[in-house]
């Protein structure tokens, strides 16, 4: 581009006086040797001129060389047809998967050879004893040499149950420190004792999960221990006993009535009173709610 550049300016600005004059001088139709006489060129414009006359000659050898070499290049790829150049992505898987299958197509072939005696190795057995026996009939080697299918089949795993929850009865106290009655739950109790509270639960369903509370009066009933029957956790305050419990690989198994916890309280003064519980969440083992009304809950006191 540069020599390009050069030459356009060197025939703009040196020669332009000389244009119009080689023109005329073509037009008259004068012969080459007079033109060239009758157009004188400084030393100046000899010595530009012989260097863009050696740019050009330089210009024409290196395209020229670079020409033979494609040339050259193309030929040796045309003798050689394995020698290819990756020019697309798309053209280089393709020639990689036509190589694996063809690589792989012998070992395929060689593995199945190999694996062909040891599984008909019965059959070569028959073979030969036909041959051996020719009295012997086909089809009595292929009736004895059948193989038999194994039995994969996996057996049923049980199903894991979870125990069933039991009934705790604590004992009664028979010394009683005071003749004065209470009565909870309709059980009498007596002023001073302590006695114990247990949640009896029956479900008609195995259960994932339960929460829920129970309501006392502070006034007749001190709150002393409380201790889950369960995997679960019971706290007190403020005159109700909190409870929840949750368990989705086994489950609480309430269906025979089981003990849900167990509260012992000392009775503070002479009266009536109820203890009462209030069951707020329960769902069995496919995460169904299970209604309070199709269970049986009590609150059971030993005094």
């Amino acid at each position: 581009m540069l020599v390009l550049t050069a030459y356009n300016v060197f025939l703009i600005v040196i020669l332009r006086k000389y244009v119009y004059r080689v023109i005329l001088l073509i037009r008259f139709r004068m012969k080459w040797g007079i033109i060239l006489k009758k157009i004188r060129f400084s030393t100046t414009e000899k010595v530009l001129l012989s260097v863009l006359i050696v740019l050009m000659a330089a210009v024409l050898a290196v395209g020229a060389f670079i020409i033979v070499g494609n040339v050259n290049r193309a030929n040796y790829e045309a003798e050689n047809p394995t020698i290819a150049t990756v020019t697309t992505d798309e053209d280089f898987s393709f020639d990689t998967s036509e190589s694996t299958k063809s690589q792989d197509k012998p070992e395929n072939t060689k593995a199945t050879k190999k694996q062909e005696p040891e599984e008909t190795a019965t059959d070569v057995t028959v073979k030969s004893d036909t041959k051996t026996h020719k009295n012997t009939t086909a089809t009595e080697p292929k009736a004895t040499q059948k193989p038999t299918k194994p039995n994969n089949k996996p057996n049923n795993p049980t199903a894991t149950t979870s125990e069933a929850i039991p009934v705790v009865e604590p004992t009664t106290n028979s010394n009683h420190n005071s003749t004065e009655v209470c009565k909870i739950n309709g059980t009498k109790c007596y002023v001073g004792d302590t006695i114990t509270v247990a949640l009896n639960v029956k479900t008609p369903k195995v259960l994932i999960n339960f929460q829920g509370y129970t309501e006392y009066d502070s006034s007749y009933l001190k709150f002393v221990s409380a201790k889950a029957n369960v995997n679960g956790l019971v706290n007190n305050h403020e005159s109700a006993i909190y409870y929840n419990g949750s368990d989705i690989s086994r489950g609480f198994d309430f269906t025979n009535t089981g003990t849900l916890y167990t509260a012992t309280f000392k009775v503070q003064k002479s009266g009536s009173t109820t203890v009462k519980n209030i069951m707020q969440i329960m769902t069995d083992m496919k995460d169904t709610p299970v209604k309070e009304s199709d269970c049986t809950i009590s609150v059971k006191v030993y005094g």
